[in-house]
């Protein structure tokens, strides 16, 4: 009896996800999100960002790269000799080698699986499953490393082609 009524509560909870009424794990979020889009939408992000701005104490300094090439090294670099010089520094590059933690780096540390969830489950309750839903893996991403490296004094982030947020 135990173990129909595990079966029963696992595919009604499969069944609320489907309608949106489960909240989902960052890796079911992430690894069901399109890394990209057929049209640019310029706007979708500035408005989820807008949406955020209010709930985020943003870091004190945030530098951009830019350019073609050597965006990841160069901000790496940047952030660890921050680091050695006594700043809370968080670096958010793409894309990831191994394991998507790389993208967001604080204090010298991928982040953590729990900080990862954590903020990906603030972002959600924030921007709704509309509106996350709508942007790109890009997007998404970026606007979590926002909440993930919040009060720190400075993040580094590579800029895209909508890099003045």
């Amino acid at each position: 009896m135990r173990r129909a009524s595990k079966k029963a509560l696992d595919k009604f909870i499969a069944y609320l996800g489907t309608l949106g009424l489960r909240d989902e794990s960052f890796k079911e979020y992430i690894e069901s999100n399109p890394l990209y889009y057929k049209e640019i939408d310029h706007n979708r992000v500035k408005i989820a960002y807008e949406m955020a701005k209010p709930h985020l104490n943003r870091p004190k300094k945030i530098i951009h790269i830019v350019g073609t090439n050597g965006k990841g090294s160069t901000g790496r670099i940047m952030a660890t000799l921050l680091k050695e010089s006594g700043y809370s520094v968080g670096h958010y590059s793409s894309p990831h080698i191994l394991k998507f933690n790389e993208r967001i780096w604080i204090n010298g540390d991928d982040i953590s699986d729990e900080l990862l969830e954590e903020s990906h489950k603030r972002l959600f309750k924030i921007l709704g499953r509309d509106i996350s839903r709508s942007l790109s893996y890009f997007e998404y991403t970026t606007l979590l490393a926002f909440i993930a490296t919040q009060d720190l004094d400075i993040l580094i982030l590579e800029a895209r082609s909508w890099g003045g947020i």
